[in-house]
């Protein structure tokens, strides 16, 4: 039976004209903008967050050390090399420290003998039981001053501190050095990841956003837990500590995730609130007891 041929061109699709495949690529263009922008969104909210994570979980920490160790145990904030908070040492004050017989020399020199000021530690004075900062206390308690250094040659040992008052004539086995917090050995420092800093810049009318006053002698950012789990030192003296955290490369206040970490001093309790940067007061939600936080 004959058929009709069938025309070669019937079912053949015409070409892609240049102006189609210029739409197309543009619309692929415009998408991948489109998801790379949202990728960046979700990559700065995923850094603050992971970033007060890790800060939680490092306070959480130092608090167990300090009711496992029945001592003062906590972290040191940290600024790396462009000014920014984003490293953290865990820190441990040490008991007092005292022994053997304290004669004044000279102001602002005291001699030491009968106890080893070394500590038997060699020659690294990083290691020794007396650093610079800690205080001297002689004769029934009266301060002597914040310690600037220790010397120590052959037989003679030395503290030298910043008080230039004259005591001529005292020597006396009533004396004792209160330490302040130092790094726990064999502690390496922990970082935020990379672009998250706890921020202490000021914020409007607010002379700063974190409120953890500065530790003496070196300005340095402490948060000491006791064995019950408050805060003591500086830090301990307000009611709460407050920790701004948020995207170091982002200039403006209020642009990207932004996190508060408040310790609550009396009872250790270390909660996270975001920041509302809608109102004058950047800390309402810590303020608003409708306001469920999360915490440890």
């Amino acid at each position: 039976m004959w058929s009709r041929p069938t025309s070669p061109h019937r079912n053949s699709r015409p070409a892609i004209t240049l102006i189609e495949l210029i739409v197309v690529m543009s619309v692929i263009v415009v998408l991948g903008a489109l998801i790379v922008g949202i990728q960046g969104s979700y990559r700065t909210q995923e850094l603050a967050s992971r970033g007060t994570q890790d800060l939680q979980g490092w306070l959480f920490e130092a608090k167990q050390l300090a009711q496992r160790d029945k001592a003062p145990r906590g972290i040191r904030l940290l600024a790396d090399s462009q000014g920014r908070f984003s490293q953290v040492q865990f820190i441990a004050q040490p008991g007092n420290f005292t022994g053997g017989t304290i004669t004044f020399v000279q102001a602002g020199i005291w001699a030491v003998s009968g106890v080893d000021l070394t500590g038997g530690l060699g020659t690294d004075q990083s290691l020794w039981p007396i650093q610079q900062g800690d205080f001297l206390y002689v004769s029934g308690g009266v301060i002597r001053g914040q310690v600037t250094g220790v010397t120590v040659s052959g037989t003679q040992q030395l503290i030298q501190v910043n008080d230039p008052k004259d005591a001529t004539g005292t020597s006396t086995t009533d004396w004792y050095v209160v330490r302040s917090a130092r790094s726990l050995p064999g502690e390496e420092t922990r970082s935020l990841p990379e672009g998250v800093m706890v921020d202490f810049a000021p914020y409007g009318s607010l002379p700063q956003r974190s409120t953890l006053p500065g530790e003496p002698p070196l300005g340095t950012m402490d948060i000491l837990f006791t064995p019950t789990g408050s805060v003591t030192g500086n830090a301990g003296k307000q009611g709460k500590v407050i920790l701004w955290i948020r995207d170091a490369n982002r200039v403006a206040p209020d642009v990207g995730e932004q996190i508060l970490i408040v310790i609550y001093t009396r009872t250790g309790m270390i909660a996270t609130y975001p920041v509302d940067t809608a109102s004058a007061d950047p800390f309402a939600f810590t303020r608003d007891p409708k306001f469920r936080p999360s915490g440890l």
